[in-house]
């Protein structure tokens, strides 16, 4: 049988120049397509297959959609991901749907140029969202803030 029991929306990217005044508009338009509006197109066209499964519906926000950085184009967009999370876990919750909002800290990625002992490694990120995936269906992990402990 075909279904959709679980979509992961975790495409994201950043921009070369921090800061409002001296920033790229191009860039910025950019960085909105795909970490705003890839997000609501995957929920969009994720919904009314999970609302069949009851599924779960999980996206990638950042510890940058939960604190201040001064200028911050790309922490504002994981605002914006931090908080469609939450709406939409409320919007899923009416028919028994799950949504988790997963919040890492700097995660040694392409993303960034060198990997460094003090980020997060990758698997680190896809044991949490398994984590909130293998949770009982009668309760929804809401988020996942992950930060490394050294």
């Amino acid at each position: 049988m075909n279904r959709l029991d679980v979509v992961f929306a975790n495409a994201g990217t950043g921009i070369s120049k921090p800061g409002t005044e001296s920033g790229d508009p191009e860039e910025w338009g950019r960085l909105i397509d795909i970490n705003v509006k890839a997000l609501l197109w995957s929920a969009k066209l994720a919904m009314p297959h999970l609302r069949q499964t009851k599924g779960h519906f999980i996206l990638t926000s950042s510890v940058a959609g939960r604190t201040l950085h001064k200028g911050s184009i790309y922490g504002a967009s994981k605002w914006f991901a931090y908080g469609f999370g939450n709406n939409l876990a409320e919007e899923m919750a009416g028919w028994q749907g799950r949504c988790t909002t997963i919040c890492p800290g700097m995660v040694n990625t392409p993303f960034f140029d060198q990997p460094k002992p003090t980020k997060l490694d990758a698997s680190d990120v896809a044991e949490a969202v398994m984590y909130a995936i293998k949770a009982h269906p009668r309760n929804n992990v809401r988020e996942v803030f992950l930060t490394p402990t050294f």
